[in-house]
C-alpha cells in the first residue's frame, strides 16, 4: 500500500494509529458525532451532497437519522444516492420539538446554522 492510499483508508473499522493525523482526527470527529446522536430520537443530517456521503461511508451512524434536510428543491423527495435516507425541506423541523441536526457543509455551516435556528430555534446543532 502506497503513503496516498494509506492516507485516504476509508476502512471505518480500523483504528488508524496516530501517526495518520488526518485519518485519526476523521474518526475522532464521527465517533463524537455518533455519541452526540445517541441521546436523540430525531436525527437529521443537513445536505444531500456528497460531504454527507463521506459522512456515512467515514462511520456516521445512520440507524438514528430521519433524513436529509436540504434546501435544493430539485433534491427534496429523492434519496441520498447509495442510501435509503430521503431528502426533505429543511421546514420540517418546525414540527420537532426535540431535534439534532448535523451539519458539516465547509464555509456554508454557519449560513446554514442561521437558517436552521430561524425555522426552529429548540435545535440541537451539530457542527
Amino acid at each position: 500500500m502506497s503513503k496516498l492510499d494509506n492516507l485516504f483508508n476509508l476502512t471505518p473499522n480500523k483504528k488508524p494509529s496516530k501517526s495518520n493525523p488526518i485519518v485519526f482526527r476523521r474518526n475522532k470527529l464521527l465517533r463524537g458525532i455518533n455519541k452526540q446522536i445517541q441521546n436523540h430520537d430525531n436525527v437529521f443530517v443537513f445536505g444531500c451532497h456528497i460531504t454527507t456521503q463521506q459522512l456515512i461511508s467515514f462511520g456516521l451512524d445512520t440507524s438514528k437519522v430521519t433524513n436529509i434536510l436540504d434546501n435544493d428543491t430539485n433534491k427534496q423527495g429523492n434519496f441520498l444516492y447509495g442510501t435509503k435516507l430521503m431528502t426533505v425541506s429543511p421546514k420540517i423541523l418546525e414540527s420537532y420539538e426535540n431535534a439534532c441536526v448535523v451539519v458539516k457543509m465547509g464555509v456554508y455551516t454557519d449560513e446554514i446554522v442561521i437558517g436552521l435556528r430561524e425555522i426552529n430555534s429548540n435545535l440541537e446543532i451539530i457542527t
